[in-house]
């Protein structure tokens, strides 16, 4: 008969994948989740150029490690601020939040981080449609995300970057949907006639 493992306590508030952190600066996460009241956001620990403040802010209770399967979705959101070609930055919001469940194993809404990208990445592309486009296509455009979602990634999409899959989805409803846009909103937008 097979040996059973061992159940361990858990006296922390993260499963076992994040642990004790090591004074190894590499055991550190790359990325963490600080939430408040107001807004949560990401901060990058190697930007603090400090062991003692990285250590420290580690061990506040409102701080969340970020899987580092998901850190390009973290790495992500400084571009949602900038990026030209759609206006994404009413998004930003969004994203931090999601991304906040995603690291937040406790609540009763946690996002696993391997469907963080795909749930993440549907989420804002329906707000998109919400927002920019008229709502006769949202089902239509939505079905057509999800099975371009599921048919060309699958898995995968964990390696595909979160920037680049999603681009390739707002792309996609832009390009099938263009003459949809709301009229109130034609000005973010490059409409050929």
């Amino acid at each position: 008969m097979p040996r059973q493992p061992r159940r361990r306590q858990q006296n922390h508030h993260y499963p076992l994948i994040f642990g004790p952190l090591s004074f190894q600066r590499s055991s550190y996460p790359t990325w963490v989740m600080m939430y408040s009241h107001s807004l949560p956001y990401a901060i990058k620990l190697s930007d603090l150029h400090n062991n003692a403040a990285v250590q420290a802010l580690l061990g506040l209770e409102h701080v969340l490690p970020v899987p580092r399967i998901v850190d390009d979705i973290a790495e992500s959101l400084s571009w949602l601020l900038e990026v030209e070609v759609f206006p994404l930055s009413p998004f930003y919001r969004l994203v931090v939040t999601q991304l906040l469940l995603v690291c937040d194993w406790q609540s009763p809404f946690h996002i696993h981080p391997y469907d963080a990208h795909y749930k993440i990445i549907l989420f804002v592309a329906r707000n998109f449609l919400r927002k920019y486009f008229a709502p006769s296509i949202f089902c239509e455009a939505v079905d057509l995300i999800t099975l371009h979602l599921r048919e060309s990634w699958g898995a995968r999409i964990t390696f595909g970057g979160f920037q680049n899959v999603l681009m390739e989805v707002l792309e996609m409803i832009f390009n099938n949907y263009r003459v949809d846009i709301l009229s109130t909103v034609t000005c973010f937008f490059q409409v050929e006639n």
